[in-house]
Parts: structure tokens; C-alpha cells; sequence
């Protein structure tokens, strides 16, 4: 007796869902989760006292604490600058961000990470969400807020309203290099090569009262006026980064550095550029923006822009 297949037996298989098709759910779902209150404090280095000699022993970072700085676990990082920005206050802009690091408030032994971008922020906010309620409290450290042209703090601790001032371990960040002393200004240089050549005057005119020395009349005219010296040509870091055509995020970086347009700088990266966030190729195009800087500032290209 011979058989007939059926028409189930000539079905194909059921296909088996796509991989992408469950991972997108996944997301899905995360996006619908119900959205949790969190509280986080920021922690605002003090300046350094200065210490002289050896036999000085090594300070705890002094900070001062603001808040409580209140966002959620849907609130976007550029969200938590502007959350920030007010508890300090200052500008959004003036903040170091590349000096951000943060750790829950449990367990106690949790250390320091950077949290400088949304994927660091992110995997902190999934820390707090993973804790009781009453334990979803970040702490945020930071360095002073700065002002980007000059690298200046922002604000004076006396001026920052009342806040609570702790002693807490340093973060975990490589100390940056001491900057290079500054030269003396133009002015105290000319005004001390005049005082020595009106001394020198004196001195000849008292010479030629004795003795019957007498000088000659053009020997004893005033002196010529010292020439100005030539003035540097300030130019802040933002100018210098669109003039010559330099990535937005090195305004930050270059400040870091305490960098100004016409620095002496070398070539190849160093430790100090690299520890402020530069690659070979970024601070590449660095060196040869200083260089033409110089260069116009030579040919008198800049004129007199502020």
C-alpha cells in the first residue's frame, strides 16, 4: 500500500528569529523602564597651599561640597552639566569636564571612575538603579571651573555660597606638570633700563662739576627714549583654534595645558599632551597651527587684533 504525503510534510520549517530582532527588544524594553530618582553631590577641588622646603609632608585635597544635585536615571549627561553648573554656580562651559569622576555612595570601599561622557555617566546611573532606594547617591569630583581663554579659576572659594568644606582622598588622576615660570612683563624691563640710564646721567653730570671737567654739551643731553619693546600678540585659545581650522574639543584640552598661541612647544607628544586628552594626529595638527600662528605673527598678518 503506497502512502501519500501529506501537505504538512511538504511545509518548510519555521524560521528562527533574527538575533537583532530580540537585542532591539531588549532595548525596548530598557527604554520603557520606569524612570528612578536619584540624588548625586559635586565636590569642587580647593586650590593648593603652597608648600616650601622637604621636610613638608604631602596634603590631603581639600574640596567643598554642593548640592544635593537632583536628576533621574533618564536625565542625559549634558543635562547633569547644566544640573552642575547651577549647584556651583558658574558657567557650563567653565567646567573641566575632562576632570570628572564620580562613584556611588555604597558599597563604601566603591573607587573613583571617570565619568567625563554619557557611556561613564551611564554606567554609574546603572550602579545607582542596582542599589536600595535610599542608597541611589552619587558623588561627583571635580576640579575648579575655569575660565577657557586663559585657564583661570572662574571663581574664588570665599565668593562660592556657604558650602560644606571636607577633607576626602585625592582622585586618582595624574598630577598635572608645574607650568613654566612667566617672564617679566615688558613694562617693569623698560621702566628699569630707564631708571639705570637716569642714574648714569646723574652721575656724569656730578663728574663734571670737579676738577673743571668739563663735558661735552651734546654728552650731557638726556638720554634717547628706550624703545618699546615689541608686544606679544594675545590671542585666546578659541580664536586660535578657529583661525586655523583646530577641532572644537581642543579649547579644553589646550587649556588644561595652560597653552598659549605661540608657546614653545615640541613636535612629538608628551606625557603632559597626552594626559590632556591628545593623540599624535590631534596634537600634530596642534604644532603646525602654532607654527603658521607664528609665522603670521611675523609677517605682521595679525595686525592689531585683540
Amino acid at each position: 500500500m503506497i502512502e501519500l504525503a501529506s501537505d504538512d510534510d511538504d511545509a518548510p520549517p519555521p524560521k528562527k528569529k533574527h538575533r537583532q530582532d530580540t537585542e532591539e527588544e531588549d532595548l525596548d524594553k530598557e527604554d520603557d523602564g520606569p524612570e528612578v530618582q536619584l540624588i548625586g553631590y559635586a565636590y569642587v577641588e580647593k586650590p593648593a597651599k603652597p608648600t616650601t622646603g622637604h621636610g613638608h609632608k604631602a596634603v590631603a585635597l581639600e574640596y567643598t561640597k554642593h548640592g544635593p544635585l537632583t536628576f533621574t536615571s533618564k536625565t542625559t549627561f549634558h543635562e547633569l552639566l547644566d544640573i552642575i553648573a547651577k549647584a556651583l554656580p558658574c558657567p557650563r562651559n567653565n567646567i573641566v569636564v575632562d576632570s570628572i569622576q564620580a562613584k556611588p555612595e555604597h558599597p563604601s570601599t566603591a573607587k573613583l571612575q571617570g565619568t567625563h561622557n554619557s557611556l561613564g555617566f551611564k554606567v554609574l546611573v546603572d550602579k545607582l538603579i542596582a542599589l536600595k532606594a535610599h542608597q541611589c547617591i552619587g558623588h561627583f569630583y571635580m576640579k575648579p571651573p575655569m575660565k577657557t581663554a586663559n585657564n583661570e579659576p572662574q571663581y574664588r572659594i570665599k565668593k562660592v555660597p556657604p558650602a560644606q568644606s571636607i577633607l576626602i582622598a585625592p582622585p586618582s588622576m595624574p598630577a598635572p606638570a608645574p607650568p613654566a615660570p612667566a617672564a617679566p612683563s615688558p613694562s617693569m624691563a623698560e621702566t628699569l633700563m630707564l631708571v639705570v640710564l637716569a642714574q648714569n646721567s646723574l652721575s656724569f653730570g656730578r663728574l663734571s662739576t670737579f676738577g673743571g671737567f668739563g663735558g661735552n654739551a651734546s654728552m650731557q643731553q638726556a638720554p634717547r627714549a628706550v624703545p618699546s619693546p615689541v608686544k606679544q600678540h594675545k590671542m585666546s585659545i578659541e580664536q586660535f583654534v578657529v583661525r586655523y581650522g583646530l577641532n572644537e574639543k581642543d579649547v579644553g584640552q589646550l587649556s588644561s595645558m595652560d597653552f598659549r598661541p605661540g608657546d614653545a612647544i615640541k613636535e612629538e607628544l608628551s606625557n603632559y599632551a597626552r594626559d590632556a586628552g591628545f593623540k599624535t594626529l590631534s596634537w600634530g595638527r596642534v604644532y603646525v597651527a602654532n607654527v603658521a600662528f607664528k609665522a603670521d605673527l611675523k609677517a605682521g598678518v595679525l595686525g592689531d587684533e585683540p
